[in-house]
């Protein structure tokens, strides 16, 4: 699912851990990467490129970490891949620990990664911890979890795991534009946090946890004062309470965020359970009853509890035209500058407030897709734009013969990108995009021919457009 490589094109390592019986995972390697804090790797060290599978550490001395252990190491870590490595212990794909006695030398970055189908008792995708006050930070940029698993029975953090064993205030985190999706453990299907935490731009959808806390499980006795900032959280479930957002003990802010269509069987929203949660400009189901607020935490103004109006739940999370949660957060100042997608807020340019959630939006074009499951595609296909020449929009039909990720990208004549329709994984089937000619920044693009180019997997294709004014 990863097009963007470094220069020399598509051409990743791929380090696989299955040297034993080919598809038996018991006799794998227990760990691809294993860097010692005497190395003394920091971040001028670079790992890009790197699919990391099949690592198997159960039963080992160290069982934490079957892809990729971090002992007071901080690499960078670019455009790698994690995939179906299983763990005893903690961090099925990647494991990073700072012990008492270390100095992890720099800030430590995992930038474009994916983390997919692997395994452990606790942080299934990955696990960060620390026993010692670090001086640096962690940061999770553009990277997707998706289908890890922590332990049903005791584990935490399907997705991820952020665990400080003593003092949370020591390990801040930062998230950023990130994708939690179909993770499932016991607690914190997606995320279990246990450090400071500051999370924007992050989608967590279709998590699940077996306790409490389908999205992200927030447990602790300090404060995470930078908390919760322009997320989409929906369609996750707990069985026990807070399917969306769960709190134990934790002062947490709540911004701009979205939490929609979660489930559980008490609290299917939000639960603070003894945690002070604040909560401003957010989108939350049920939060008010008769127009009084009724969740447990604090309303600091500015929350709603309408319909998001997504443009497809929960496959398209971007805000319909109509949506009540479209320029209605807080003022640019107390929002990051840019969406998930790097889109500028705000949309349109102008408006002093920001959209809710993960997604910025315009308001006029929104992308509408449209899925036919009845039809699934038998191959790849761009078909032309119809009307051609259009005025005010035109609508963009293409073909998948198999789920994966497409991009769908209006460039003018000199090859400029303009507007950017879709990038994201999509099913087999019919799709229709809609572009009514403005731009990224909401903006009306002048008459003249434009060009529509699809990427999927190995495909690609382009057709010509006017638009006519």
């Amino acid at each position: 699912q990863r097009y963007d490589f470094r220069p020399g094109g598509a051409h990743e390592t791929i380090l696989s851990g299955d040297i034993g019986t080919p598809g038996a995972n018991t006799d794998n390697t227990h760990h691809l990467f294993y860097h010692a804090a005497f190395l003394g790797l920091d971040s001028t060290a670079t790992l890009d490129g790197f699919t990391i599978a099949h690592g198997n550490s159960t039963g080992a001395a160290d069982d934490n970490g079957a892809g990729m252990v971090n002992i007071s190491c901080t690499p960078t870590i670019r455009n790698c891949a994690f995939v179906d490595n299983t763990s005893g212990g903690q961090g099925g794909g990647l494991y990073f620990h700072a012990p008492s006695g270390s100095t992890p030398p720099s800030d430590f970055l995992v930038e474009d990664c994916l983390f997919s189908g692997n395994t452990a008792y606790s942080g299934g995708g990955a696990s960060i911890s620390a026993d010692i006050a670090v001086e640096i930070e962690m940061f999770f940029s553009h990277c997707v979890f998706e289908g890890n698993q922590g332990s049903s029975s005791g584990g935490h953090g399907g997705g991820l795991v952020l665990v400080d064993q003593n003092n949370p205030t020591i390990l801040p985190v930062t998230l950023d534009g990130c994708l939690f999706e179909n993770n499932t453990s016991l607690q914190g299907g997606g995320l279990y946090n246990k450090a400071q935490l500051l999370a924007t731009n992050c989608v967590f959808r279709g998590n699940e946890a077996t306790y409490f806390g389908g999205g992200i499980a927030n447990v602790s006795s300090m404060h995470s004062p930078k908390g919760i900032v322009n997320c989409t959280i929906v369609d996750n479930h707990a069985t026990n309470s807070g399917g969306g957002v769960h709190g134990h003990g934790f002062w947490l802010t709540v911004k701009n965020t979205i939490i929609w269509g979660n489930t559980a069987d008490s609290s299917p929203q939000i639960q603070a359970n003894g945690s002070i949660v604040k909560m401003t400009h957010c989108n939350i189901q049920d939060s008010f009853i008769d127009g009084v607020w009724d969740l447990d935490g604090e309303d600091l103004g500015g929350n709603i509890d309408a319909d998001p109006l997504f443009v497809s739940f929960p496959g398209n999370l971007r805000l319909a035209v109509g949506s009540p949660s479209l320029s209605t957060g807080s003022l640019i100042a107390d929002a990051p500058a840019t969406d998930m997608e790097g889109n500028i807020r705000p949309m349109p340019a102008g408006d002093t407030r920001v959209d809710m959630g993960a997604y910025e939006s315009e308001g006029v074009d929104v992308v509408s897709e449209v899925e036919l499951p009845e039809d699934i595609a038998r191959s790849y296909a761009l078909n032309d734009c119809y009307p051609n020449p259009f005025n005010p929009q035109t609508t963009i039909a293409f073909e998948l013969p198999t789920v994966g990720k497409a991009r769908l990208r209006i460039y003018d004549l000199a090859g400029r990108v303009v507007r950017d329709l879709v990038n994201e994984t999509l099913p087999a089937g019919r799709h229709e995009a809609v572009w009514t000619g403005r731009d990224n920044g909401g903006r009306s693009v002048a008459s003249g021919t434009y060009f529509v180019r699809l990427v999927a997997g190995e495909f690609e294709a382009s057709r010509t457009m006017t638009l006519v004014k």
